[in-house]
């Protein structure tokens, strides 16, 4: 496309370089814009373009052809465009949306990312209560029900239930206790008692106190324990012993 440039042509009539055309002036003896066939070959190429990228037979009779594909190729286009108002309701494919953009899907589940955004303070369940949400999903632990202060808890709602709990300490390095829990597939049951897991910085405690008579199955003695039957022991090489029974015996 371009714009009149004959001779005749009403120089800068819409800006600088801008031509535009005249009638002309009789009484100034201006001529009136001469057309060429350049201007109406751009012009007749530029509308019949439009119309036949829409799919338009051009007819001779018709002058609505223009507008008609106008409407025909925007029509065609809104249908892979996403309209404002539906609010991501019109997405084909919602999971691979999700993915693509790294996020989460509203309803807190991790099926499409790379991480578990936590609920925030999770009061403990208790009796029968259930989790109602079925997944997987993470929650906070703080002064809210739970067998320690402060934590993460991760609760596992399927057929049955479980949770996890991750303690952290109120002070600077020090180490916390770890729980867990379950729920069996009946309404009616209730949760089973928190079970503390043991490491070696959270040992568990002694199941024998020392000097207590263990029942062993064996004639060989363990490494760290003797065969008491009534005689004294050195209480040098027994000090927790001797403690319990400073007399010797």
């Amino acid at each position: 496309m371009h714009r009149i440039d004959t001779p005749t042509a009403q120089k800068d009539k819409f800006g600088q370089g801008k031509n535009g055309f005249t009638n002309g002036d009789p009484a100034t003896g201006r001529r009136a814009t001469d057309l060429n066939s350049d201007m109406w070959d751009a012009v007749q190429e530029e509308v019949c373009t439009v119309i036949e990228a829409a799919g338009i037979p051009l007819s001779k009779g018709e002058h609505t052809q223009l507008h008609a594909a106008i409407d025909r190729l925007i029509a065609e286009q809104v249908k892979t465009r996403l309209e404002k108002n539906q609010n991501g309701a019109d997405i084909p494919d919602k999971s691979l949306f999700v993915r693509n953009i790294g996020a989460l899907p509203a309803n807190g589940t991790a099926v499409a990312a790379n991480r578990l955004a936590s609920r925030g303070a999770l009061p403990a369940l208790t009796g029968a209560t259930r989790g109602s949400d079925s997944g997987l999903i993470m929650g906070e632990v703080y002064n809210n029900g739970y067998p320690t202060q402060y934590g993460n808890i991760l609760r596992l709602t399927g057929t049955g239930d479980g949770e996890i709990l991750i303690g952290w300490s109120g002070v600077n390095g020090a180490p916390a206790p770890a729980y867990i829990r379950s729920h069996r597939d009946n309404a009616e049951a209730e949760w089973s008692e928190w079970a503390m897991l043991y490491t070696t910085l959270n040992p568990p405690p002694d199941s024998h106190p020392v000097g207590a008579a263990i029942a062993w199955p064996s004639d060989a003695t363990p490494a760290g324990y003797a065969l008491m039957q009534g005689q004294t022991f050195d209480q040098s090489a027994y000090p927790l012993l001797a403690v319990a029974y400073p007399s010797g015996v």
